[in-house]
């Protein structure tokens, strides 16, 4: 019993001495580790915890927070977009990452407003954003001060959606990766855009996308809506963009006042993307109104609808057209744009840079080439005017084509009306056609031959200076008029 009764003891003092060991030994590897309630970060919601074990047996616990998106920052007033920007309009207190919540309707005029971090702005409710632009433009010039909406370098990677913009001015100047997508953009009846554009994406920006987004202007004294000037590798997608009473081009490409470049500098506006927009524009013709005026060189143009009269796609007035030749891979190619199936409703005209690809399209106005374009499979209701060294091949033409330049061809094309030339080194082959062929005497290697007619085309008199096996091939030619009668 005696020894039963000390046994007993000893273990239950050796029982505590060793809890009291193992209590030392935990609270030594884990103080500094330790995060009281009052301490913990509220902000952070996702926590991961890893335990490893070394070669001697000690374990150690690291702990370390995932990054995720913060809480957003609701906007519910104009105090708190004020507390947003700093005296000089810098955005301040806010991290890269960050979601801002436009929760409220913003009226300014006194300054601009500068995004310098990547943000993801957007709203509820598609509340608007309005810096009365103009009024800054009409103080006198000691106080001068222009209002805008700026994203600049550190906006890189930002996103913008489901806010109007109105009567506000919108750069994206020298940055990147910046998308915009469900916004809306109007101004009515004031002079918003003086110089650069309603919406300027300019100055060595490049991968901005503007897209399933709206555009209004309405009588902004002549300025153009969505312009992008030294920018390239870019995208404006499935957008509606309306202009009506006096307002300037709808969606721009320029070199006009892009910062330390000179404007016949060919190389800007490049790469670029503009699909699937619907562009609307005023019913009568405006010299300062053109529905898409390009500059720039391997931009797709494809799937637009053009709405308006005067001039549907062009070129930026003046514009000296890429037509350089670049060398690579031991071949050499001119540098053009590509239009693709894309409509111009109204009579407005097409304009097509040099060295382009037509193909696909429906054109109800006047269509001009550009120089060593290649127009294929497009319906065009007036009439084409086919530059030097320019290809036609398979299109419906119904007022006739007048041939500009040497070195054309017109091969399997349906042309009501007269085709006239006076330049040398013309090709004319496998049309339908219901019209004249006028081709004077001052022309030389004028090839007409294997085409069908529905009446008698020919005209003028080749024979002195176009060779035998053509002058033959004509005659041949009008006998088919009674032989194969072709009605377009």
């Amino acid at each position: 019993m005696f020894n039963k009764k000390y046994l007993v003891i000893f273990l239950a003092l050796l029982i505590a001495c060793m809890s009291v060991a193992v209590a030392t030994d935990v609270d030594d590897s884990t103080a500094d580790a330790t995060v009281t309630t009052d301490d913990a970060p509220t902000a952070i919601s996702n926590v991961q915890e890893q335990t490893t074990v070394s070669e001697n047996n000690i374990i150690t616990k690291e702990t370390r927070n995932l990054k995720q998106d913060p809480t957003p920052i609701i906007v519910n007033s104009e105090a708190d977009f004020n507390n947003l920007f700093d005296s000089d309009g810098y955005l301040t207190g806010v991290t890269d990452g960050s979601t801002i919540k436009i929760n409220a309707d913003i009226s300014k005029n006194d300054k601009s407003y500068i995004i310098n971090k990547a943000i993801n702005l957007t709203s509820d409710n598609n509340n608007t954003i309005d810096l009365n632009t103009s009024m800054g433009y009409n103080l006198p010039n000691s106080q001068l001060h222009y209002t805008s909406f700026n994203f600049v370098a550190g906006a890189a990677g930002s996103n913008i959606t489901n806010i109007h913009f109105h009567n506000t001015e919108i750069y994206v100047n020298n940055t990147n990766s910046i998308v915009f997508d469900g916004v809306s953009v109007t101004v009515t009846d004031n002079s918003v855009g003086t110089e650069v554009g309603i919406m300027s994406i300019r100055d060595d920006s490049t991968n901005i996308t503007v897209k399933n987004s709206y555009f209004n202007t309405n009588n902004n004294g002549g300025y153009s809506t969505l312009v992008l000037a030294g920018t390239s590798y870019s995208t404006i997608d499935n957008n509606t963009i309306i202009g009506s009473g006096t307002v300037g081009n709808l969606l721009y490409l320029t070199t006009y006042n892009v910062a330390n470049i000179a404007e016949d500098d060919i190389e800007l506006n490049s790469y670029n993307n503009i699909t699937n927009n619907t562009i609307t524009g005023p019913s009568t013709a405006s010299g300062i109104c053109y529905g898409i005026a390009l500059t720039g060189h391997d931009n797709l143009i494809a799937n637009n609808i053009v709405n308006m009269a005067g001039q549907g796609i062009t070129t930026q007035w003046a514009y000296t057209d890429p037509a350089t030749p670049e060398i690579g891979n031991n071949s050499e190619r001119y540098k053009g744009n590509n239009y693709t199936n894309n409509t111009i409703n109204g009579g407005a005209l097409f304009k097509a840079t040099n060295n382009s690809t037509i193909e696909n399209n429906t054109f109800t106005g006047t269509v001009t080439s550009g120089a060593n374009s290649t127009l294929t499979n497009n319906t065009i209701t007036k009439k084409v005017t086919a530059q030097t060294g320019s290809s036609l091949y398979n299109n419906t033409i119904f007022n006739g084509v007048l041939i500009n330049g040497q070195n054309v061809r017109l091969i399997d094309n349906n042309i009501s009306k007269t085709v006239n030339t006076t330049y040398d080194n013309i090709y004319i082959e496998y049309n339908h056609i219901c019209g004249k062929i006028k081709v004077p005497t001052t022309t030389t290697n004028v090839t007409v031959q294997n085409n069908i007619y529905c009446k008698d085309t020919i005209t003028g008199n080749p024979i002195t200076l176009i060779v035998l096996a053509v002058v033959q091939q004509i005659h041949v030619d009008v006998v088919m008029i009674h032989l194969i009668p072709w009605e377009i």
